[in-house]
C-alpha cells in the first residue's frame, strides 16, 4: 500500500474512532466507510497475498461497524420536536383561531367569535410562557381583545 493510501486509510479510521466515542454515529459511519473503500483500492494493487487478506478483512470490519452504526440510528426513536418547533406551531394556531375568530364576527357570530378569540388569547399567552416570540404574540393578544370588546359591544 502507499504511503498516501496508509495515511488515508488512518486518517479515516482514526476519525471513525473518535466520532464513534463521541456518539455521532452517522459521521462515524461515513468514515468507516471511507477507509473501507481506500483499504479496497489498495488490496486491488497489493502485491503481498496475506497483506490483500488482512486488509480486506478490516475493510469488511469498517463496513460491519457502519452498517450497525445505521442499523442503531434506525432503531432510535425520533427526536421530539424542538422548542422552537412547537412555539411556532403554536403561533400558526394562534394565527388560525384569530382569522376564524374575524370570520365569525364579520358574519355576526358574536358568541362563536368571542369564543374563539378567547381561545386564541389563551394560545398566545401559552406560547409566550414558553418564552415565544412576544411582541408578535403581545399584538396578537391585544387585537383579540379589541375584537373580543367589540364583538360584545363593551
Amino acid at each position: 500500500m502507499s504511503k498516501e493510501l496508509l495515511e488515508d486509510v488512518h486518517t479515516f479510521s482514526g476519525r471513525a474512532v473518535q466520532f464513534d466515542k463521541a456518539g455521532q454515529h452517522e459521521i462515524a459511519a461515513y468514515y468507516y466507510r471511507e477507509a473501507a473503500s481506500i483499504l479496497d483500492l489498495a488490496v486491488k494493487d497489493a502485491a503481498d497475498e496475506a497483506d490483500a487478506e488482512a486488509w480486506q478483512q478490516r475493510a469488511r470490519d469498517y463496513r460491519s461497524r457502519a452498517d450497525i452504526l445505521n442499523k442503531m440510528k434506525c432503531l432510535q426513536p425520533p427526536e421530539p420536536p424542538s422548542e422552537e418547533f412547537r412555539s411556532q406551531k403554536e403561533l400558526q394556531q394562534c394565527h388560525f383561531l384569530f382569522s376564524q375568530a374575524l370570520s365569525a364576527d364579520e358574519v355576526g357570530l358574536a358568541t362563536k367569535a368571542v369564543e374563539l378569540y378567547s381561545k386564541a388569547i389563551e394560545l398566545a399567552l401559552n406560547a409566550v410562557s414558553q418564552q415565544c416570540t412576544a411582541s408578535y404574540i403581545a399584538v396578537v393578544i391585544s387585537v383579540c381583545m379589541l375584537q373580543c370588546m367589540a364583538a360584545t359591544d363593551i
